[in-house]
């Protein structure tokens, strides 16, 4: 218990541009495809699109 008190009350610094709204998260390999997809869908044919959503939820 004494680590997890430790580790946090460290002082750290967060990269606010790499931060993503809570609940989703989009892989940039993923979304390429998604973009894809998109574009093919502008034509008359229907796709459908993979989405992950990976949500992290406190214990």
């Amino acid at each position: 218990m004494g680590q997890v008190i430790e580790m946090l009350s460290r002082d750290i610094q967060l990269n606010e541009k790499e931060l993503t709204p809570p609940g989703f998260f989009e892989d940039s390999e993923d979304s390429s495809r998604s973009k894809l997809k998109m574009s093919e869908c502008n034509t008359s044919q229907q796709s459908s699109v993979h989405i992950t959503i990976t949500q992290v939820t406190p214990r």
